[in-house]
């Protein structure tokens, strides 16, 4: 496409590639002359290019797009040069471009009536498709264009012609909810019933969108109302679950199947229950079949009570649904604790009102797999527990999926002594904590908490975990108050003896084994390190890797566990359980925190384990230990492995650990070349992770070690692990500099990569130490990558995820890196499976440097991921201030919406960044902005970033501006207006501004007015009034003969007066349908609760009057000081029998009743 410059010297062209616009810019001599008269509409100047020499062949010129002249003109409707062109090539009318577009379909793209009208009299075509076959019919419904839609269907176009997803005309007029265009249609003889490639038909699509009028027309003409879609989805299904309300309750009077259940098994009943859309549910229950709901294997009770609609569940329950009706297995498989029943729903939910209704209609608590009483105790709510269990709950149920000797519900409740006091009064098995499988003999294997899978889990293992053991004292004497005649095993004895605290609990239990056999039980002493929590020196761990301060941790939790003497057998433990949790908190360390916790991980000295398992004592240190390391006399060898949660180490003396390893973890080489000479397979020989030697020496930078390996088994230069990582791999992972060359130089393969797709080049995520080890491009160093490339290493290999080496150089903000892969041609616009290149990594992480090379290097700058979010919007996101600046330089579209609608300076405003927004502004369309359907000033306001309304408003935003209806639906006010926002926010400051620069408070559906009302916000009230709110407003979902205002101040009487200073409607207050009549009997709120108002559920049109409000329950004892106020504002006054009824109640107010009457 092209158009001109305002001084007509230079022609702007662009054209559309990936969603990208490619834009230049030229001389208008230098454009096809022909076309630019044709869309300028210069006829003089289109008559002398037809006159001139050449003609025939400029006349059919194309552009890039095969755009001729004719669909130049076409396009942008100038009829003469239409006129002009066919009269000397009439040839060209139906010439079709690289979208096989006619000028004929354009014109009726953008609605060019006499255009679309003077090619039809000159014979084009109506019937020829695009190349997604959509006719110039199609396109007129799209547009909707009845006129023209009229105009061609006269002229012979084609009602039954199907695009490629096979919608016909009919289906885009009903789902542009046009009702003109599918009569014109309908009269023109298009099947009703027609079927696009899923089997939606018109009426079906109508339903889907909620569109009422081409619904009411469609069934008119007998369109079929239980059609189904290939997924066996009908109409009534797809209206109840898009919540059309009005939609769903048409389509059941013309007699819709309720019993036909959508691709999910769920029925119509099911999605209304979910909703709570209660006027629905009314209908859907007695046409409902009680076998249709059995076959889908779920109650509609089960999807009110998972989404909390507690209306809903009470009108299922009152119309006899099953209480206990247990969920299908299919459908209980989909949840992780594979609950069944209604009430585990509610419970899950916390839902009490919900538990209680469902309680008292019959619900079993004990259905589940997973017991609810178990999951009220793990949530720690003692009223849920309490309600459960004076309904029958199973208080001693056990975890099917952890087989234990004590109630599972202890186990849950350790940490809570009120929860645990409970189970205890409703009759939990306390006595069965403090029995006891192992006997004296067995107290040496008696420590570990690790439980195999044939055997229970004993009380007193649980307590002893790290994690419950100092609440043991206080769990093990609650308890004891409610057991008799018990014995501590030795392992409870040994918590008992290890706070002094709990010495009153020990003698309460009495002494019950010798005192010398507790020392080999305990499980946990007290800290004799030098250095308290307090005093500790976080600092020195900053630097450290998680492995090294694991280490650490491990040498002084032995060196604390030795000066104990915690078990007098053995002056050494051979093997220790450790909690990996030791390594697994301590702070990242690349970002240390700046306030260290007071008993951080890295602190290993707090609480040492000393969990001895003499089982373990004959084991041996072998090739599997993932890591190692050496005390610090050498003496000795530390090993440790993962399993099963907990850290397994081992100690042993250098002397008796085995010499080919120690050979390897020493590099050794002369010991290790003595060994091979032996003619030791060792070398050959894989651990459980698949290392061999090689990998080890490499892994550890034994380079003398490693060419004796190599010498030894050439062919192992590339053997994998079980990860399938290399030598090479390894030793890049630790920048061994010395073992990379010498592998490199021997033959390693560059190129190898890791399960992950990661090669040496790229950054990997597993070692055996669990550290994440660092490979060249992640933090590596410049002779490494430097090295991995002369030697063959390919810089586009991606990972799994899609990531090459570059997007990690880049992620690291290393621009010699980048310059190293880019100049071994590294493609610098190659994306990952989400769409991120490398300059969109720069934006997102801030790495301005790295941005300004890549854009030097003609990286674009207008990249985009998947999700359509830009570079810009990205960095707009993140607060990258530089980054946005440089892009901003480079012409970045600041105007390129994400998938969601969203621009740059929306995603600015809504994160605080006052300065990116600051440079967006004069930048940004507001034109797109109109386009987005929502302001910057929306989320502004609604985030509370005060400063950037204030920016916004004075750069003229618009203060009126109103969401779109897609934008409105997400919020369940549908609102529509920044100062509705500002008001919910109860935001004073930014409400005033808003106000100041012209803000209108009644555009809401909802008026804002009614929020601060109902927040008893006087502030924000007077300030509404003061600027115009009306205070005599409704609300339109709930009809009033009186301002609705008053519903909500009815216990606030200052706030009452106020509205009535300020010209409230008082009279309407008294006007009353029945007068001195008898009224009927007040409504009684179905989900017994009491509110300030009434709102009936039923979807009536009658309008609730101010004598039924006022008679509620809830405020009927403000009746009196409400009438009083009124009187004041109406002088004299009638009051119907119902007003009159409620000032008798009370014979302070019958001074009230006479000042009516007065």
């Amino acid at each position: 496409m092209c158009s001109n410059n305002i001084e007509q010297k230079e022609c702007v062209s662009w054209r559309a590639l990936h969603d990208l616009r490619l834009v230049s810019v030229a001389p208008d001599e230098d454009e096809f002359a022909l076309l630019s008269a044709a869309r300028t509409g210069d006829i003089q100047k289109l008559r002398k290019v037809l006159t001139s020499h050449g003609t025939p062949r400029n006349l059919m010129k194309t552009d890039a797009d095969g755009w001729t002249a004719l669909h130049e003109a076409s396009y942008y409707g100038q009829v003469e040069c239409v006129a002009l062109l066919l009269t000397a090539a009439p040839e060209m009318i139906n010439a079709l471009t690289c979208k096989r577009q006619t000028p004929l379909i354009l014109a009726v793209s953008r609605k060019q009536f006499q255009c679309v009208e003077l090619l039809l009299d000159k014979g084009a075509d109506p019937g020829i498709p695009t190349v997604t076959n959509e006719t110039p019919l199609y396109e007129a419904c799209a547009r909707r264009g009845a006129e023209i839609a009229c105009l061609l269907l006269r002229n012979g176009a084609d009602v039954h012609q199907k695009c490629l997803d096979g919608w016909v005309a009919l289906h885009e007029a009903v789902s542009q909810n046009h009702l003109e265009l599918c009569e014109i249609l309908v009269e023109h003889g298009t099947k009703i019933n027609t079927r696009n490639i899923y089997g939606v038909t018109p009426l079906f699509l109508a339903a889907q969108c909620g569109h009422l009028e081409p619904l009411c027309f469609l069934l008119a003409l007998g369109a079929d109302v239980n059609s189904e879609a290939t997924d066996g989805t009908t109409p009534l299904y797809e209206a109840c679950r898009n919540r059309h309300t009005a939609v769903a309750q048409l389509l059941l009077s013309h007699s819709a199947d309720a019993n036909k259940a959508g691709k999910d098994g769920l029925l119509p009943l099911h999605l209304a229950a979910k909703h709570g859309d209660h006027g629905l549910l009314s209908k859907l229950i007695p046409i409902t079949n009680a076998s249709a709901i059995l076959c889908s294997g779920a109650s509609p009770l089960h999807l009110s009570a998972e989404s909390g609609e507690d209306e809903a569940l009470e009108l299922l329950i009152h119309a006899g649904f099953d209480i206990n009706f247990l969920l299908a297995s299919g459908r209980s498989c989909m949840y992780e604790d594979r609950r069944r029943s209604a009430l585990y729903f509610a419970v899950d939910n916390r839902n009490p009102e919900a538990a209680s209704m469902l309680l008292n209609a019959g619900a079993n608590p004990n259905l589940d797999p997973f017991n609810v009483l178990l999951l009220a105790v793990r949530q720690g709510d003692v009223h849920m527990a309490r309600l459960l269990l004076e309904h029958g709950a199973d208080v001693n149920a056990a975890l099917p999926t952890h087989p234990s000797m004590y109630p599972a519900c202890v186990m849950l409740s350790t940490r809570n002594i009120t929860m645990m006091k409970c189970l205890m009064d409703h009759g939990c098995d306390a006595e069965a904590c403090f029995r006891c499988e192992h006997t004296a003999e067995e107290l040496s294997a008696h420590t570990g908490v690790e439980t195999g899978t044939q055997r229970r889990l004993q009380f007193c293992e649980m307590i002893s975990a790290r994690a419950v053991c100092h609440c043991a004292g206080p769990v093990i004497n609650l308890l004891l108050d409610y057991s008799s005649g018990v014995k501590l095993c030795s392992t409870l004895w040994g918590l008992l003896d290890s706070d002094k605290t709990w010495t009153h609990i020990r003698d309460k239990a009495g002494s019950c084994l010798p005192r010398q056999k507790m020392a080999a039980a305990q499980v946990s002493v007290p800290s004799l390190a030098t250095s308290s929590p307090d005093t500790e020196d976080y600092s020195i761990y900053a630097n450290m890797s998680e492995a090294q301060i694991l280490q650490l941790a491990i040498e002084r939790s032995l060196a604390d566990a030795n000066t104990q003497q915690i078990c007098s057998c053995s002056p050494r433990p051979m093997a220790q359980h450790l909690h990996p949790q030791q390594s697994q908190n301590v702070a990242p360390y690349a970002n240390p925190p700046a306030n260290p916790p007071a008993n951080p991980p890295a602190n290993p000295t707090a609480n040492p384990p000393a969990n001895i398992d003499s089982t373990n004592q004959s084991s041996r240190i072998n090739r599997d230990a993932q890591n190692h390391c050496f005390s610090k006399n050498k003496q000795e060898v530390i090993a440790w492995t993962r399993h099963n949660g907990f850290l397994r180490v081992k100690v042993e003396s250098i002397r008796d650990l085995d010499p080919f390893l120690s050979a390897i973890w020493n590099g050794d080489a002369n010991a290790l070349s003595l060994i091979i000479q032996n003619k030791s397979k060792k070398f050959l020989e894989a651990n459980q992770e698949g290392w061999l030697p090689l990998h080890e020496t490499a892994y550890y930078g034994h380079t003398d070690c490693l060419k004796i390996l190599l010498s030894a088994a050439p062919e192992t230069i590339n053997r994998r692990t079980l990860r399938n990582q290399t030598p090479l791999l390894l030793a890049v992972s630790r920048r061994q500099l010395e073992c990379v060359h010498y592998l490199l130089e021997k033959g390693a393969d560059p190129n190898l990569a890791n399960q992950q797709w990661e090669t040496p080049l790229y950054k990997g995520k597993y070692v055996p130490d669990m550290n994440k080890y660092i490979l060249a491009c992640e933090k590596g160093t410049k002779e490494v990558v430097s090295l991995l490339i002369r030697y063959g290493a390919i810089t586009s290999k991606a990972s799994v995820q899609g990531s090459t080496p570059l997007h990690e150089a880049v992620s690291n903000k290393n621009v010699e890196i980048c310059k190293i892969l880019l100049k071994a041609k590294a493609n610098m616009t190659a994306k990952n499976i989400y769409g991120i290149d490398p300059l969109f990594t720069a934006a997102q992480c801030g790495a301005s440097e790295v941005l300004t090379y890549l854009i030097m290097k003609g990286a674009d700058a207008n990249t985009y991921a998947n999700d359509g979010a830009s570079a810009l919007f990205e960095a707009s996101k993140n607060g990258h201030t530089e980054v946005v600046e440089i892009l901003l330089s480079n012409r970045a579209d600041v105007n390129k919406s994400n998938k969601a609608g969203l621009l740059p300076i929306h995603v600015a405003a809504k994160n605080g960044h006052d300065e990116i927004v600051a440079m967006l502004i004069p930048r940004t369309s507001k034109v797109k902005i109109r386009h987005c359907g929502i302001s910057p000033l929306h989320i502004a306001t609604e985030r509370n970033k005060d400063d950037i309304v204030e920016m916004l408003i004075g750069a003229g935003f618009d203060v009126n501006f109103m969401l779109s209806d897609d934008w409105s639906k997400m919020y369940e006010d549908h609102r529509s207006t920044a100062l509705y926002c500002a008001v919910c926010n109860n935001n004073l400051d930014v409400a005033s501004m808003l106000l100041e620069a012209g803000a209108n408070p009644n555009l809401d559906t909802f008026n804002p007015l009614l929020v601060a009302v109902r927040k008893s916000c006087i502030e924000m009230v007077k300030l509404l009034v003061n600027h115009g709110a009306n205070i005599n407003s409704i609300l339109p979902t709930h009809l009033t003969d009186f301002p609705a205002a008053l519903i909500f101040c009815l216990n606030n009487l200052p706030m009452f007066k106020y509205l009535m200073d300020n010209g409230c409607d008082a009279l309407s207050c008294f006007k009353c349908d029945y007068g001195s009549k008898t009224h009927p009997p007040i409504k009684s709120n179905s989900d017994r609760r009491d509110g300030l108002y009434y709102i009936s559920s039923e979807g009536s049109n009658i309008c609730l009057q101010f004598c039924e409000m006022i008679s509620k329950p809830s405020v009927s004892s403000w009746a009196g000081p409400i009438i009083d106020i009124l009187l004041d504002y109406v002088g004299h006054m009638k009051l119907c029998s119902r007003l009159i009824e409620n000032l008798d109640s009370y014979s302070e107010w019958a001074n009230i009743k006479e000042k009516a009457s007065m």
